[in-house]
């Protein structure tokens, strides 16, 4: 196991989505969908060296849907 210290970072996101209102029903129906990703630089004190980039990180998708009652 190497000893690192994380010495910067980045992360992004983004996302888009949809919204119905049925006032019959005092409802909403919502779609969405985000995405998330992120970057670090670790200092590897016990290699000597840098480890660059997403090192293992996955970027992470999400589709969200419902409905939401209102009373």
């Amino acid at each position: 196991m190497v000893n690192a210290a994380v010495t910067a970072s980045d992360a992004t996101t983004w996302g888009v989505g949809i919204n119905q209102t049925v006032d019959a029903a005092a409802m909403d129906i919502f779609l969405a969908y985000k995405h998330f990703e992120g970057d670090y630089t670790a200092n590897a004190a016990a290699a000597g060296n840098q480890l660059v980039g997403n090192n293992g990180m996955r970027d992470l998708n999400m589709v969200i849907m419902g409905t939401r009652v209102n009373f």
